[in-house]
């Protein structure tokens, strides 16, 4: 047979014509239906072709923010609404109930002018008790330094309405070397707990401890930063600073240097080093 579209000659009387792929056949014969199924696997496999260079490529690239707008970077500083080292008013130091100092023992610094001190810079009336003497179950002999947990325990047994009172402060007052059996430092400046009481020892904060010449003035900055220090958290309930220069910082070595109380301290979360949290932690992405 011949082929109408090419007149090329066909053997066969029904079948495709080699030459340009026309359908010959007998007049009113159909062409084969292979050539149908033949049509959808080439559309499937174009099909399949778009999805696998362009479709999924295109999801990838969004997925991974490709084609996502970007948050525009700030350049610059930072402005914060809290400058460091700028002392903070009284009005924003907030506390609630009574603080009392309870000396322990021997005291190179005399508690009357610890009360005056804080009474002129802070406007706080603090209560000076009566002394104790220090108990032997305080104290251990093979360290040859005094307990700090023992010492508010003797507090709070020789003052048991204040040490029930929820709104009564007590700072013990001791020139006795000490140390925490809850921690395997060697020694402490201070020792707070139950978020009520705390033990402050000035005996390490004396030069003539470490071998040098005596200053007793300075002994005293030493110890007011300390006792503010735990003012400040037990009475105002202020934060652990991440400033290595505010009184609030942990550990905190006293230098003599003045007991103050900063905006950064009061308002942590808008200064440069940002609150600082024990108990909880939050992390931020985009």
């Amino acid at each position: 047979m011949q082929c109408s579209a090419c007149g090329t000659q066909v053997r066969i009387e029904q079948g495709f014509c080699p030459r340009c792929g026309a359908f010959v056949g007998l007049p009113g014969a159909a062409p084969p239906s292979g050539k149908k199924s033949r049509l959808w696997v080439l559309l499937f496999g174009l099909l399949l072709f778009v999805l696998l260079v362009a479709v999924i490529p295109a999801w990838f690239l969004w997925k991974y923010s490709v084609f996502r707008k970007r948050p525009q970077v700030l350049s610059g500083p930072v402005l914060l609404t809290r400058q460091q080292h700028v002392l903070a008013k009284l009005s924003e130091l907030h506390g609630e109930g009574e603080i009392y100092f309870v000396p322990l023992g021997k005291q190179v610094v005399a508690p009357e002018a610890l009360v005056q001190h804080y009474k002129s810079k802070f406007g706080l009336a603090i209560n000076l008790l009566p002394p104790l003497t220090l108990e032997q179950k305080t104290f251990d002999r093979q360290r040859k330094q005094y307990i700090a947990e023992e010492l508010i325990e003797q507090m709070k047994r020789s003052y048991p309405d204040l040490a029930q009172d929820p709104g009564a402060f007590m700072i013990g007052l001791t020139n006795a070397d000490i140390y925490m059996r809850t921690n395997d430092w060697q020694f402490t400046y201070s020792y707070r707990t139950d978020r009520r009481f705390a033990v402050i020892s000035t005996r390490r904060m004396d030069d003539t401890f470490w071998g040098d010449s005596p200053h007793r003035e300075l002994i005293e900055f030493r110890a007011r930063q300390m006792i503010t220090k735990d003012i400040a958290v037990l009475y105002y309930k202020l934060p652990i600073s991440a400033d290595p220069e505010s009184v609030l910082y942990q550990p905190f070595t006293p230098d003599g240097r003045p007991d103050d109380i900063w905006e950064s301290d009061v308002h942590p979360e808008d200064s440069a080093y940002g609150l600082r949290g024990d108990e909880f932690c939050l992390l931020l992405t985009y």
